[in-house]
């Protein structure tokens, strides 16, 4: 069976619809199509370049057809098909990948003539959900029902036609939304929101991923999974609600290298040197930040305090947080034996920086609501603030070839080549090698390959620092 070559892709559909009006672009020079994803973005937003020499964006051929933002720009693209690998190791060709994006334009930028038959411009986009949310805005009571129903709720009213995945909550509330727009109801509803099963509060996201696609062999599995799967091959954009800690549970996508070609190492083999070279390899990468020490103790990271009021007996309360003692409470990408960000370095007293000595370092207030409908925010907010703000230990941005099995919100494996060779580990870095957590994708079509540009989050060590 022949290899699928790394990067390659072919644009099938590129249309413009305004009103009854179709314009077909595909004709033109498509500079670059950019994607852009993120666990921390409600929606996908996006960018088409383009050299222009039909004059799309005014009136071609005298139609009339006159690009003035919010029309609907849909985007078809093949990609290279997926190599599926039963219990047994023998590998078979899987499904088409087909990814398909609708979305809306919403602004121009950049625009200049190169000559008087031509001109290049920037053209806007963002999926069709964020418009629309711009548009609904709405009142409503929710009365004894988990958040994670409520959001099921919301999403109703703005998409109901996607793909969504929502981890049930716990708790019962009573709600109201006070005229605001669906994904400003779900944001607010998301940093309230507990995991049905836990016993600990990850902090909850809400996002939208590009396109999703399980790689999956048994025809049984897909259709058990029909909220998860797309086993028609037709890939489409997805809404999650879902734990931090359902995200790192997760093992591994893929395993990533970024190795030379010509390896030094008598037991690598050239099937293996292949893999490197392919789509597992690292075309290029750069470790943004390692940490910010002043940055995490500002927000509350290593220690914290929240002060509670209850509005009913105007009594108050307060809860302590450290790093140090919610680490094993919580998932981490590393799955065996997790170590923490920092080591204990001590001060000149002796404490480190999760003493619980240290928790007026980073206040905050939250009133508790009424005994007949807690709000629980005591539960939420301090570990929420510090595992958030962890993600942000280790970013690393890294360039791949694009295949379509990734998506925001998975687990790699990134093995980060050393300047030195360790007796344990080979070429290997000993803390920034392991897994991590895919925080945000652009994708790039540049016309003549397809290329991903990884942000990576680490919030563990592979093993605990000495």
């Amino acid at each position: 069976m022949p290899k699928p070559l790394p990067g390659r892709y072919n644009l099938r559909t590129l249309q413009i619809i305004n009103n009854n009006k179709t314009l077909d672009v595909l004709g033109s020079f498509i500079q670059e199509i950019n994607f852009y994803e993120s666990i921390y973005s409600p929606t996908v937003t996006g960018s088409l370049v383009l050299t222009d020499v039909e004059n799309f964006i005014s009136s071609p051929n005298g139609e009339g057809f006159y690009i003035l933002g919010n029309e609907i720009i849909i985007f078809e693209f093949e990609l290279a098909k997926y190599y599926i690998q039963d219990e047994d190791g023998k590998w078979s060709e899987g499904l088409p990948n087909l990814v398909r994006f609708v979305g809306r334009i919403t602004e121009v930028k950049n625009r200049g003539l190169i000559n008087d038959r031509s001109q290049n411009y920037e053209l806007l986009f963002t999926s069709e959900e964020l418009i629309l949310d711009r548009n609904l805005p709405f009142s409503q009571s929710y009365s004894g029902m988990k958040i994670s129903d409520m959001v099921n709720k919301v999403l109703d009213k703005l998409a109901p036609l996607s793909g969504r995945f929502i981890q049930p909550t716990k708790y019962l509330y009573d709600i109201i939304i006070p005229y605001w727009s669906p994904i400003r109801a779900i944001n607010w509803l998301t940093s309230r929101a507990i995991p049905e099963r836990s016993d600990h509060h990850p902090p909850m996201l809400f996002f939208q991923s590009f396109y999703t696609y399980d790689v999956i062999s048994n025809a049984e599995e897909i259709s058990d999974n029909k909220n998860l799967v797309d086993f028609t091959g037709e890939v489409s954009s997805k809404f999650y609600f879902c734990s931090l800690d359902w995200l790192t549970s997760f093992p591994p996508r893929k395993t990533l290298f970024n190795r030379p070609s010509n390896i030094d190492d008598p037991g690598t083999s050239q099937d293996a040197i292949e893999k490197y070279m392919s789509f597992n390899n690292v075309i290029n990468y750069n470790i943004d930040t390692s940490f910010d020490t002043i940055q995490n103790t500002n927000v509350g990271m290593y220690t914290s305090r929240l002060i509670s009021h209850d509005i009913k007996t105007k009594k108050w309360g307060y809860s302590d947080f450290t790093y140090d003692s919610s680490f094993p409470d919580y998932k981490h990408v590393e799955k065996r034996t997790p170590g923490k960000l920092f080591h204990g370095v001590t001060d000149i007293l002796g404490n480190n920086f999760s003493d619980p000595k240290y928790v007026n370092s980073f206040l905050m207030m939250a009133g508790t609501g009424t005994p007949e409908s807690p709000n629980h925010l005591t539960e939420i907010s301090s570990g929420r603030a510090s595992r958030l703000q962890s993600l942000n230990y280790f970013k690393i941005h890294a360039k791949v070839f694009g295949d379509g099995l990734l998506e925001v919100g998975d687990v790699i494996k990134f093995q980060i080549p050393s300047p030195e060779k360790d007796a344990e580990r080979g070429y290997y870095e000993k803390f920034y090698s392991g897994n991590y957590l895919i925080s945000a994708i652009h994708h790039r079509f540049n016309g003549i390959e397809y290329t991903l540009d990884l942000e990576l989050c680490k919030e563990s060590l592979s093993e605990e620092a000495s």
